[in-house]
Order: structure tokens, then C-alpha cells, then sequence
């Protein structure tokens, strides 16, 4: 073969190869079923940065309780935390912002976080949200990194009546005359009080409109381990029951798998929080609830003995304006006999769907809430985690991106108005359109309504939530 002909021959079957590439950029294709090959990837600069970031990241994540090779959670006990990230993908996962730069805010935090292994009881976290968090997701990834680190074990506060009963952490199933009653409950008159307690909503076997039975009622729940919990959320030695309208003797009885019974009789009215402490660690427990008339369940805290309990508590379809509608003085009462520390807000997208412009007036609603609740647990540290990425349907096949930046401007001044921290998930995430790029992932980091994460995606979230945190107590143990 003459030399010009065995230079097109082979400069043809480059254009070849080089089209293909174009065409399967960054995806693999099967050759017979019997071998993929995987094609360069020619995306944009910055896609691939931040593809590049989120793998690294998620290779970080090859600890207990994520996934394995068979895309399965597991339960192995955890291993060393994630090691830092290289400088370039710091300044990608973003750090926890202050008021004035004034990371001593934490200070007070961080020094009951240290030796909550030795504090009797332990501290604890609220962490609210909406619908993004919902089957604790974000939450028990970062529940397990924090008690790995400074000790604690259980899911904490759960309810007889869940928004989702089957959770990253716990399955909780019961009779069938339980009831669950939020603000929406009082708004339509079903219930005439406010009295709902950290939850936001409070769980009854009897209607809120019968006075009393004549026959004793009985209730049951039981509660066991989720199939994709983590290590030290599936286990457990203190189950605390909040109860409050008590009336007339109510018999509350715990039995867990290893053969334990204890029975309590309550009577007095007002709050009440009996404790039942567990001979060995469990993941498993049934309750059951006798009276006339039912108590209100304000939830059911499944905690050690000492260390950092966490709590997971969804408000489906809020933007994190509500608290002020509740009882304030019962909030403040649980603040302080359950020993909350710090609560963390997640909100976003039903402000990106509701609010639409109005983001000023949202900005002094979040301002209103902040200042509340740092004055019910006396000046309590509070985080504040910004709007995600995300897309809003506009109408039959058509999607738009609503004014995320404003959104995520009028939260964080929200912050810093009322002395509180803030994360920026936005920026986090990659900035606008992000979510399309998470979507696309394999396996995914979000779903395909491009506004929740998966829980791959929710347990990168969690990961870089904890790093930041950490970064901030490296800074406090630096100081002290």
C-alpha cells in the first residue's frame, strides 16, 4: 500500500473513533454483552470539575453504612472519618459562614460536643426540614460521623405515627387507632390547641373530641432496625416517652427482644417524660399504651446514655416559618429537659414553589422564627442550610429554575440578622443547573423530579456538612 493511501486509511479510522467518542462521551458501551468500553469524556471544563469532585467525595464515603459494590447499604462498624480533601475541592465543598466572621459562636457548642461522652444524658441536635430530609435522609449519615467521633448511639426522636414509617434508621409500625395532628389539624379545627412539642405534631389513640371511654383503650407500637441504618443508630439503651394532657391513669409498658418488661403508671397532669433505661443495647422494642383517654405522644427518644443524639424531623410542605405557632413555652421546656444544643433549619423548596418574589417578606418571616427559637433555648446555637438547586415545574412539559440566588441571599441574611451560622448548599452543590449534572449521575444524586436527593446524593450532602462542622471545631480546639 502506497504511503499516501496508508495515511488516509488510518487518519479515517481516527475521525472514526473520534466521532464515536463524541457521541458516547463519558458513557460506556457494551460490545456483544461480553465487554464495556469506556469512552473519554469531552464534557465542559467545568462539568467535569465538579464531576470530578463529586467522585472524589463519594469515593471518601466507602465507610459503614454506605454502598457497596451491589448498590446495598450495610452495617459494618465504621471505619477511620473520610481523610481532607485536596485545597482546590475545599473551597468546592464550602464552609460553615458567621456573622461578622465570628466562628466563636460555636464556641459553646463545640465545648459541650467534645465531652459529650462524659455529660450524664448526653447533648443533642434538632435537625428541621422539609420534605428534603424526609426518611432521614442527610440526617443519619450525619448522625453516625458525629457519634462515631464523640460517642452516642439510637435514632433519636421518632413518633407512634411517622411521615415515613420505614426510615434510613428505623421501621416503626402500630395499631391501627393511632393518629398523628399537626398545625394543619388546628387550622381546620379538628384539634383547638398548639401544644405540639419538638416534632411539630403530636400522636393520640383516642379523637381529640371524645372526652373519655368507658372501657380502658389500648395502643401498641413497635419499633425495629431499618434495613439500611447505619452502625450505630440501630442500637440503643434509653427510650425516653414525652407525653403531655395525661388524664386519668395512663399504663405505659416496654418489652424488648432480649425478654425485658417494665410498666409505668402515670397520673398527674402536665408534662411527662418517663425513662426507661434498658438492660443491654437493643434495636428492637414494643410499647404498649393503655388509658381511657389517649395522652399526647410528643414523641418517643431512643438514645445512650451519654454522647450526641440527632433528630430527624420532617415538616412536609414548610418553609420553616411555623415555630411561632406552636406553644412556645412547651418548645422551651423540651429545649432544655432533653438538652438541646443546637438545632440545624433545611428549608428551601417550598419557598422556591410558594413564595415566587416575595423573597423580602420571607427574609423577615425567617428573621421572626430564628430569634424565637435562639431565645427559647437561651441564646441556642442555630444552622441555617441554604435552598438547594433545583428545578420547579412550570406547567405540562415545560420546567423553569426559579431565582435560587435570591432565595439562598434572603436565607443567609436571615442568618446573620438574627446571629445564627449558615451553610451554602447551593454553592455546595455547583451553583445553578447543578442539579441536572447530580441527576445524571451513575448511580444518581438526585431523583428525577430534579429537587429531592437520592440517598446517595443525600449522604454526599451529609458528608460535606460534616466536614465543614469539623473544620469549625478544628478551629474551636485550635483556640482552646
Amino acid at each position: 500500500m502506497r504511503p499516501i493511501k496508508t495515511f488516509l486509511f488510518f487518519f479515517t479510522i481516527l475521525l472514526l473513533i473520534l466521532f464515536i467518542g463524541l457521541v458516547f462521551s463519558g458513557k460506556s458501551v457494551t460490545i456483544k454483552g461480553r465487554a464495556d468500553l469506556k469512552m473519554p469524556d469531552f464534557r465542559s471544563p467545568a462539568d467535569s470539575l465538579l464531576s470530578a469532585i463529586i467522585d472524589q467525595e463519594l469515593n471518601m464515603l466507602s465507610g459503614p453504612g454506605t454502598l457497596n459494590e451491589q448498590n446495598q447499604y450495610t452495617n459494618k462498624v465504621p471505619e477511620d472519618p473520610a481523610p481532607e480533601p485536596p485545597d482546590k475541592i475545599t473551597q468546592q465543598i464550602g464552609l460553615l459562614e458567621f456573622p461578622g466572621n465570628d466562628s466563636s459562636l460555636l464556641f459553646p457548642f463545640f465545648n459541650k460536643l467534645k465531652n459529650a461522652g462524659d455529660i450524664p444524658g448526653g447533648i443533642r441536635i434538632v435537625y428541621y426540614g422539609d420534605s428534603q430530609i424526609e426518611g432521614d435522609r442527610i440526617t443519619s449519615f450525619l448522625r453516625e460521623r458525629l457519634q462515631e467521633k464523640f460517642g452516642g448511639s439510637g435514632p433519636g426522636l421518632i413518633a407512634p405515627t411517622m411521615v415515613v414509617p420505614y426510615t434510613q434508621s428505623v421501621h416503626v409500625s402500630g395499631s391501627s387507632n393511632w393518629r398523628r395532628y399537626t398545625l394543619k389539624d388546628l387550622n381546620e379545627g379538628i384539634i383547638n390547641h398548639n401544644r405540639l412539642g419538638l416534632l411539630m405534631a403530636y400522636s393520640s389513640f383516642t379523637a381529640p373530641y371524645e372526652k373519655e371511654w368507658k372501657n380502658v383503650q389500648k395502643a401498641t407500637i413497635r419499633i425495629g432496625a431499618s434495613d439500611m441504618g447505619y452502625y450505630h443508630s440501630e442500637k440503643y439503651n434509653r427510650c425516653r416517652i414525652l407525653l403531655d394532657a395525661v388524664e386519668g391513669p395512663v399504663t405505659i409498658g416496654i418489652k424488648t427482644p432480649e425478654g425485658q418488661w417494665s410498666e409505668r403508671i402515670l397520673s398527674d397532669p402536665g408534662l411527662k417524660i418517663p425513662d426507661f433505661f434498658l438492660d443491654s443495647y437493643t434495636s428492637e422494642l414494643e410499647l404498649t399504651f393503655r388509658a381511657r383517654k389517649s395522652p399526647h405522644i410528643l414523641g418517643i427518644a431512643l438514645d445512650d446514655t451519654s454522647g450526641i443524639a440527632i433528630d430527624n424531623i420532617p415538616m412536609r410542605g414548610s418553609r420553616g416559618t411555623d415555630f411561632s405557632r406552636s406553644d412556645t413555652s412547651l418548645l422551651r421546656e423540651l429545649f432544655r429537659k432533653m438538652k438541646v444544643e443546637m438545632l440545624i433549619l433545611h428549608f428551601g423548596p417550598n419557598v422556591a414553589t410558594n413564595v415566587r418574589g416575595k423573597y423580602q417578606q420571607y427574609e423577615h418571616a425567617l428573621i421572626r422564627e430564628l430569634k424565637l427559637l435562639k431565645h427559647l433555648g437561651n441564646d441556642l446555637p442555630v444552622l441555617v442550610i441554604g435552598i438547594s438547586d433545583m428545578v420547579v415545574p412550570a406547567g405540562p412539559g415545560s420546567e423553569t429554575l426559579p431565582d435560587l440566588g435570591k432565595i439562598r441571599d434572603a436565607q443567609k441574611n436571615a442568618a446573620f440578622k438574627a446571629g445564627c451560622v449558615f451553610w451554602d448548599l447551593y454553592s455546595t452543590m455547583g451553583g445553578e443547573g447543578s442539579i441536572a449534572t447530580w441527576t445524571e449521575r451513575d448511580p444518581p444524586l438526585a431523583r428525577k423530579d430534579r429537587i429531592h436527593f437520592s440517598y446517595e446524593g443525600a449522604e454526599f450532602v451529609a458528608e460535606q456538612l460534616y466536614q465543614a462542622i469539623m473544620k469549625s471545631f478544628a478551629l474551636f480546639e485550635m483556640n482552646h
